[in-house]
């Protein structure tokens, strides 16, 4: 599963050998065997050459299918992101949040899908994510311990929302 996954990402390859990698990879993802589809959605989830189709197929899957492909798969469009988010499968939501970067109409969906879990992760994993999506977290979920301590830990935090934690955190929340 591997080698085909690199043989796919090769940009030595001829359409009519890429067209033939992706009808074996349409076979692969139907395997029977979880361990062979997990393989390849771990082999393929950076793929820049993994089609779309495929990678939608490893999405529908079980989680440990489809959570390389949703934390990393540049395969999958904004659409399919909000998409996938608002089917509310909150594992699948906490898989998109920790995507290295995010747009900024995939972080409001985030958080839009109402999951703190999700939510939590996508203030952790880093994106740039503007002030008024930070106050509208703490509004809407300041509520919950993760949210604020993932909030507090952030590098850097507009003043407004360092203002905003300090009185949902008295004494917690070191000045930004």
């Amino acid at each position: 599963v591997r080698h085909l996954a690199v043989e796919l990402a090769s940009n030595e390859i001829t359409d009519d050998e890429r067209r033939f990698l992706e009808g074996l990879l349409k076979r692969t993802v139907n395997d029977t065997e979880i361990a062979v589809r997990v393989a390849l959605a771990i082999a393929l989830r950076r793929s820049r050459h993994l089609p779309r189709e495929i990678a939608l197929i490893l999405v529908d899957d079980a989680l440990n299918v489809a959570q390389p492909i949703l934390e990393e798969s540049p395969a999958l469009t904004e659409s399919d992101l909000t998409s996938i988010l608002a089917e509310c499968d909150g594992r699948k939501q906490v898989c998109i949040a920790r995507r290295a970067s995010q747009s900024a109409v995939v972080a409001v969906a985030v958080v839009a899908c109402g999951n703190a879990a999700a939510i939590t992760a996508l203030i952790e994993c880093g994106s740039d994510l503007d002030e008024t999506l930070l106050c509208q977290v703490l509004d809407r979920y300041g509520r919950f311990e993760t949210v604020k301590a993932a909030m507090a830990s952030r590098q850097r935090l507009p003043a407004a929302v360092c203002e905003r934690l300090q009185k949902l955190m008295p004494g917690r929340v070191p000045l930004h």
